[in-house]
């Protein structure tokens, strides 16, 4: 459905009806990684920001509460407790990806205009930013595609010439799946 190459006409609502048709609880947690990294979302239904994505995971709580109550009644084996511990990790990991996004997104749009008047690299070194704000800076320039910035901060994903503002949650999601990959290897 969400493939580049499709010719499916979709919207938001046919992509969550879709989702809630996942019935395993372990590829509910693939499709979880799988559309937040997805820019079709963007791309073609023009969905912005997390609010798509926070229902998504929302759904998928709601699913885990029930297999949470289902084992507490029947009980299960090791499998399904693997499971339930998969998804409650996916789950509390897409949560903290939505919270930093809206937190950069913010201050992304909030600082937006002051940035973009910033002529040189000197502006930068005069301001006294927080560790968060120096971080947030980072990413909002890697996905402005900003030579001078660019050559400051070390890219831990490839940046496009073509970045448009306001940062993507899907192009968010693909760089911290890709720093979280870094961190276990």
């Amino acid at each position: 459905l969400l493939a580049p190459e499709t010719n499916i006409t979709f919207n938001f609502q046919t992509v969550f009806m879709t989702f809630k048709q996942i019935r395993a609880l372990s590829d509910l947690g693939e499709g979880l990684d799988i559309l937040s990294k997805c820019s079709e979302l963007e791309d073609k239904m023009v969905v912005t920001g997390s609010d798509f994505h926070s229902q998504i995971v929302s759904h998928c709580k709601y699913r885990l509460e029930l297999a949470k109550q289902l084992e507490i009644n029947e009980g299960s084996g090791m499998i399904r407790k693997a499971v339930i511990s998969d998804l409650s990790s996916k789950i509390a990991y897409h949560e903290r990806l939505i919270n930093a996004y809206n937190d950069l997104h913010h201050f992304e749009l909030k600082n937006d205009r002051r940035i973009s008047d910033a002529d040189d690299s000197d502006d930068w070194e005069a301001r006294r930013l927080s560790a968060w704000a120096s971080e947030a800076v980072t990413w909002i320039s890697l996905s402005d595609g900003n030579e001078a910035q660019k050559t400051r901060f070390a890219s831990s994903f490839s940046v496009s010439e073509n970045n448009e503002k306001p940062l993507r949650f899907s192009k968010f999601a693909q760089a911290c799946s890709l720093a979280n990959v870094k961190k276990k290897n």
